[in-house]
């Protein structure tokens, strides 16, 4: 072949390249003006964050839903990044504030901000407060109650938040608002994502000397700048946002297929195993380390520190879907009161403030049907769910003893 004709042939190898360019450059344009023209809606609300590595993104409109659409929740972040009322940073003296730090059931995005759990037991607690403050004995009693009029609540509590991201939330964000009191909710699958490896974090927990001194490093971490290109795309281009759906939902086919081989696709679940293998362990020891280090953080700020356990028992249907992505599970070889039993025993130990919701609230979700508690598929607390969390939550706040309200 002659010299002249392969520059030919690679002049118009590189014309048809360019040309499939452009052509897949326009459909792609048209595509997102599609989108926008019929107001895809948003349904991503995470945005990158330098102190914890990720939170909601501040002033985010969009729909919340899931993949099989068993709800569809207008949601709008605050401009603190959290999904709660706009806040106002300074407080008033008649104010008792309490920052509430947690994950998805913290959140509760699956529902309006007014049915979820906390809002309802802001409701509560101010009713109970005020009704206090008209019995002029009452107040005689305790100084303190003479100057609070109200009980304000601020859910720092983030989808897929570790104990790890709390802590980071509290240090970074919830003391700027001066709380009175620091709730941290304890969820089962803390456990595993506090793991030093775990990609969810947005940065890498080093543990040296057992836990006794814990290191959150981001510059190690060599995801960083390809994390934070990627949710601010999601966020600001809908055809990134409509692809990453669909690599979601492929990702979602592929762990079914592994689970379907045998592969084990996820070991949160061994916190409930009655015999716990090794790492399960270990990622308890951390756990442990990090919600002490929240408790100094709060003993430094003089701020009282109270530990929750959000209990979880899934209903038999859940359990067989659980069950098919991870074919190795036995219900008759799990606790799902283990977690809040250990964290007890710790908690005891460790002089810490705790309240053990799993043998008040399991009981009472059995009684009424779990499935009228929580969306069977998505698990997560419906309206029903937040109002009897509601009530159980408020109730034992009182009884401990921890709020400006008397029982």
């Amino acid at each position: 072949m002659k010299k002249g004709s392969i520059k030919l042939n690679i002049k118009e190898f590189l014309k048809n390249i360019a040309l499939l360019a452009a052509v897949l450059m326009i459909c792609l344009i048209l595509l997102e003006i599609g989108l926008r023209i019929a107001d895809y809606p948003e349904d991503f609300f995470y945005a990158y964050d330098s102190n914890v590595g990720i939170k909601y993104a501040p002033n985010m409109e969009g729909v919340y839903t899931k993949q099989i659409q068993e709800f569809e929740n207008p949601i709008r972040i605050n401009s603190y990044g959290f999904y709660d009322d706009e806040w106002q940073q300074e407080k008033n003296e008649s104010v008792f504030r309490i920052a509430v730090l947690g994950d998805s059931f913290t959140a509760n995005m699956a529902v309006l901000p007014e049915k979820s759990a906390w809002k309802i037991i802001e409701k509560k607690l101010n009713e109970k407060l005020e009704e206090q403050n008209k019995d002029e004995k009452s107040k005689r009693q305790n100084n303190l109650k003479n100057k609070i009029d109200r009980i304000e609540i601020l859910n720092f509590g983030v989808n897929s938040y570790s104990t790890a991201h709390e802590y980071l939330a509290l240090k970074h964000y919830a003391l700027g608002f001066d709380p009175d009191l620091v709730i941290m909710n304890f969820f089962y699958n803390d456990v595993s994502r506090n793991t030093p490896s775990s990609v969810r974090q947005g940065f890498l927990i080093k543990d040296n000397e057992n836990g006794k001194k814990l290191v959150f490093d981001k510059t190690e971490f060599a995801a960083q700048k390809t994390l934070k290109m990627k949710y601010y795309l999601r966020q600001h281009v809908k055809t990134v946002s409509l692809i990453m759906r669909v690599m979601d939902n492929l990702q979602a086919i592929k762990a079914k297929n592994l689970a379907s081989k045998c592969i084990a696709t996820d070991n949160e679940y061994d916190v409930f195993q009655k015999t716990y293998p090794h790492e399960t362990d270990n990622d308890w020891m951390l756990t442990k380390a990090i919600i002490m280090l929240t408790k100094r953080l709060c003993d430094k700020n003089d701020v009282p520190f109270l530990l929750i356990n959000i209990p979880w028992n899934p209903t038999d249907d859940q359990f067989e879907r659980i069950k098919d992505m991870n074919p190795g599970l036995n219900r008759s070889e799990m606790d799902f009161s283990k977690p809040g039993k250990i964290l007890g025993e710790f908690a005891g130990e460790n002089k810490l403030n705790y309240i053990d919701l799993y043998p008040v609230m399991i009981p009472q979700e059995k009684k009424i049907g779990m499935e009228k508690l929580h969306y069977s598929y998505d698990g997560h607390w419906n309206a029903g769910g937040n109002k009897l969390a509601a009530d159980v939550i408020s109730d034992e706040l009182v009884k401990k003893g921890v709020l400006p309200v008397v029982g």
